[in-house]
């Protein structure tokens, strides 16, 4: 999040008056944070989502297979009009399995990928949040996305490690007081060849969606 910082130096001068060894100013130091409007965030269902249950049998021994697709609400409200993008942390980012990558979502990178757990095999497999629906005080709206703030890129998944992601309509962030999205869970296991069921696996991710404020 951005804060800006203001220091003002007051100095006050008097008249000498006095011994040599007596001071004759004095400097006053004021700090003030400037802090943008606040904002939230709220994901539908408390941000819970569910996956059909797949049984073992419909699954490819040699290769990923694709488990079907969830969709779930994001809204961002804010006090006043501002400047703010979204960030995301991949709780399970050291259980991507990059074999799943692309059967998740075509042409997604490991990058762009988020993780499903482990089993004492290996990584379970991978899923990718597509982002839909874009709106920013009731006008629709596309997506951009950065490395660092300053260049931006059309965007359409929500990419974890550090990327801001953020609406737009020419290229450019949108200040906003009312922002929504959907995210497009997109998810698939590796081959059963590679996975550990000798009891049943609870494939599980976990991704910590934060503001930042541009």
């Amino acid at each position: 999040m951005n804060t800006k910082l203001l220091t003002l130096a007051l100095l006050a001068a008097a008249a000498s008056a006095g011994t040599a060894a007596a001071s004759n100013s004095a400097t006053l130091d004021v700090s003030v944070t400037l802090t943008p409007s606040p904002c939230s965030i709220d994901l539908d269902r408390n941000g819970e989502v569910v996956l059909p249950q797949v049984a073992s049998k419909d699954l490819s021994a040699t290769a990923p297979t694709a488990l079907g697709k969830a969709e779930i609400g994001l809204n961002v409200t804010c006090t006043a009009a501002t400047p703010v993008a979204l960030r995301v942390v991949d709780n399970q980012a050291n259980t991507v399995a990059a074999a799943a990558v692309g059967t998740a979502f075509a042409g997604a990178t490991v990058a762009q990928a988020y993780g499903l757990g482990t089993t004492p095999k290996g990584n379970i497999g991978a899923y990718v949040l597509a982002l839909k629906d874009g709106m920013a005080d009731s006008a629709s709206t596309s997506f951009i996305a950065s490395d660092d703030g300053s260049a931006w890129n059309a965007a359409s998944v929500l990419q974890p490690r550090n990327r801001l992601t953020t609406w737009s309509t020419g290229g450019t962030p949108l200040s906003v007081t009312n922002a929504q999205a959907t995210l497009e869970i997109n998810a698939a296991v590796v081959g059963t060849n590679d996975l550990d069921l000798t009891s049943a696996v609870n494939a599980s991710g976990s991704a910590t969606i934060e503001l930042f404020y541009l």
